[in-house]
């Protein structure tokens, strides 16, 4: 991979690692893990496990920023690991509210996490075409990615009502479980931060 479209790459929309800002998403993570907790049902079993990332992710977010704030892997790991774990609660969310009136269906949450899966990887395989084709350069700035999130949060629309087909769910739960969905997509895009946290760790000396 050509050095110089990787730069371009890392550099894109750097902002330098904040510590306030870490101790704030480790209370979001916290805040928002609530949700699948109170919106679904079985929520011992699931405030047990989410509590246990949760203290596992600001444990590794205290280690952070304990090391040098001006690494960018701090950075991109803290921001990689945010988006990817709200991503995840918020698909966890919309399963939740899917299955609220009729059970636990895992063939459903196999599905939902497969959606995700899928969201992920063809965003990773779209940056690496955009890495080669350069289309991080300072002057090539405004991109297509400005737009995507509104295509995936389309999408997540889409296929939630796609999935929820059939399911008879109340108009209410529906709507909540496809915003849910799209919103999952949305922050799935940027767990791509983890991808510029694996080059600048590569990079580093």
């Amino acid at each position: 991979m050509n050095q110089a479209n990787l730069q371009h790459f890392l550099d894109h929309q750097y902002i330098p690692f904040s510590k306030k800002q870490c101790i704030q998403r480790i209370l979001l993570i916290w805040l928002l893990s609530l949700v699948p907790v109170f919106v679904g049902t079985h929520s011992a079993a699931w405030a047990l496990v989410l509590a246990v990332l949760n203290l596992i992710i600001s444990v590794l977010f205290v280690f952070l920023m304990a090391r040098d704030p001006q690494s960018r892997l701090q950075r991109y790991l803290c921001d990689g690991v945010t988006f990817l774990y709200l991503a995840v609660l918020l698909m966890l969310s919309a399963y939740q509210t899917i299955t609220f009136k009729n059970g636990d269906n895992w063939i459903l949450l196999l599905l939902l996490a497969a959606v995700l899966a899928a969201d992920i990887l063809f965003f990773f395989f779209l940056t690496l075409r955009n890495i080669v084709a350069d289309k991080y350069r300072p002057d090539n700035a405004k991109s297509g990615s400005a737009v995507a999130p509104y295509v995936f949060g389309a999408a997540g629309f889409m296929a939630a009502g796609w999935i929820l087909h059939g399911q008879g769910q109340e108009a209410s739960l529906t709507i909540l479980a496809v915003c849910f969905m799209a919103l999952s997509l949305i922050m799935g895009i940027g767990s791509l931060n983890l991808m510029k946290a694996y080059f600048s760790f590569r990079r580093s000396p």
